[in-house]
C-alpha cells in the first residue's frame, strides 16, 4: 500500500488529507467541528516515512486517539501508543511479520525494507509483535 493509497482511504473514509509544510515533524491530525482533518509534508520524505507518517496520522483518526496540547503526558502517550499500533497493523499485518521472521528477517532493517517502512517502525513493529506473543 503507498503512500498516495494510503490518502485514498482516509479520503473514503471522510478525513479530508491537507499537504503543506510541517518541518517541526512532518504530520498531525486534528479532530475539529466534528471533522477529521490529516496534514502531510511531502516535501523531503521518502516513500517509506510517507507511509509510517500517513498510517499513524490515519490510527488517529480512526482510532479517535487526539488529546489537546497541553494534555498529561501519560493521556498523549497512550493516543499516540494507540494510532501507532493501528499504523503497525496497516502496514506489517501481523502474519506477515511472522511469515518473515520465519524467513529469516529478524533485524529492525530487514524488516523496514521487506514492508518498505523506516527502521525506527520496523523497531516499534517488532517490539508489539513479540510484546503480544508474551
Amino acid at each position: 500500500m503507498t503512500s498516495e493509497n494510503l490518502i485514498i482511504e482516509a479520503e473514503s473514509l471522510g478525513i479530508t488529507v491537507n499537504r503543506f509544510p510541517l518541518p517541526l515533524n512532518g504530520s498531525c491530525s486534528v479532530s475539529l467541528n466534528n471533522r477529521l482533518f490529516i496534514g502531510i509534508d511531502n516535501r523531503r520524505a521518502v516513500e517509506s516515512l510517507q507511509r509510517v507518517r500517513i498510517a499513524h496520522e490515519l490510527g488517529h483518526c480512526v482510532m479517535d486517539a487526539f488529546y489537546l496540547p497541553h494534555a498529561p503526558i501519560r493521556s498523549r502517550r497512550k493516543c499516540e501508543r494507540i494510532a501507532n499500533e493501528y499504523a503497525i497493523q496497516k502496514l506489517i499485518p501481523e502474519d506477515d511479520f511472522f511469515e518473515a521472521i520465519k524467513k529469516g528477517d529478524t533485524e529492525p532493517w530487514q524488516i523496514a525494507e521487506r514492508f518498505d517502512v523506516t527502521p525506527e517502525f520496523a523497531y516499534k513493529a517488532m517490539q508489539f509483535y513479540l510484546e503480544q506473543r508474551k
